[in-house]
């Protein structure tokens, strides 16, 4: 009899434990999303003032051995050449925007799936790339971005670009 009267106390502590796991699972994806997404916004807000990229502040962002990948190849290892890396192409391009919000996102464990807009301007000419794919998350920093772009074609006479103006 004992022992009945104890299995719904059992069953209680088991529920309880369930949602306690859920709601951490749920805090974790979160912070994770929120590392990507507040390093996107810091991105935005250092590429417009043209100011900061240097190596320290990437730090804030990226573990010291991450590693980006674009369509497929590797295009910066570690904190220097992902420094170097962005500071080119800040060189290259007087304006980009990492579109925030994403479009579409979710997380999985350690990696921030996303699908989100980047408008460029290089030579006074925009641009727009859909890019999609995903970042894994260690220790609440970027330890790989690993993406796909493809630029948006002229949209047909009649359709607006699902791109917004960087203007």
């Amino acid at each position: 009899m004992k022992n009945d009267a104890m299995k719904p106390r059992g069953l209680l502590f088991g529920v309880l434990l369930a949602f306690g796991l859920l709601a951490q699972t749920a805090l974790a994806a979160d912070d994770n999303l929120k590392v990507l997404t507040d390093m996107f916004a810091w991105w935005n807000g250092a590429y417009a003032s043209r100011s900061g990229f240097t190596r320290e502040e990437f730090a804030r962002y990226y573990s010291p051995d991450a590693v980006i990948y674009m369509n497929g190849q590797q295009r910066a290892k570690g904190l220097t050449d992902i420094t170097r890396h962005f500071q080119d192409m800040r060189r290259d391009a007087e304006k980009v925007i990492v579109w925030l919000p994403f479009e579409e996102g979710f997380v999985s464990g350690d990696h921030v799936f996303t699908y989100h807009l980047i408008t460029a301007q290089s030579e006074g000419r925009l641009s727009c790339w859909h890019v999609m794919g995903y970042a894994v998350i260690k220790g609440g920093k970027i330890s790989t971005l690993n993406f796909v772009s493809v630029s948006e074609a002229a949209p047909a006479p009649g359709h607006a670009s699902a791109c917004p103006s960087t203007k």
